[in-house]
């Protein structure tokens, strides 16, 4: 037996739930579709989240194919800070998280390249 959302005087017995068989409801699915790994189709870093932050924030980036991949955070001087990845990652989708607890207040650019010259470059923003 089910019982309807909030209605206690309501409820659908397996009768009830007979009476849907053959509508095109009755497909079972199962496993989790979160867990399942899909190759993105093309090269990619999202915008990083939370930004403004304090003091972390974290970035995907989705690579089509295996390939040598370097992601860096830079201060507006230019001078490398941080480098989140440096070396061969293989395709999907890949989680980075930058820390700036050791830095100052202010904007930073992380940039991530492959050969190629495929490179993207967002803004971060420290609020401490």
């Amino acid at each position: 037996m089910v019982k309807l959302g909030g209605n206690s005087n309501r409820s659908l017995s397996d009768s009830d739930l007979a009476a849907w068989s053959g509508t095109g409801f009755d497909e079972v699915i199962t496993g989790d579709a979160a867990s399942r790994s899909e190759i993105p189709v093309e090269f990619a870093m999202s915008e990083a989240y939370p930004n403004p932050f304090n003091p972390t924030t974290s970035m995907v980036v989705s690579l089509p194919e295996a390939v040598d991949l370097t992601v860096q955070v830079f201060n507006l001087n230019g001078r490398l800070v941080a480098t989140l990845s440096e070396g061969r990652v293989e395709a999907g989708n890949h989680t980075l998280t930058f820390d700036g607890s050791d830095l100052s207040s202010g904007m930073y650019f992380v940039t991530a390249s492959v050969p190629g010259d495929m490179n993207m470059t967002h803004k971060l923003v420290l609020m401490k």
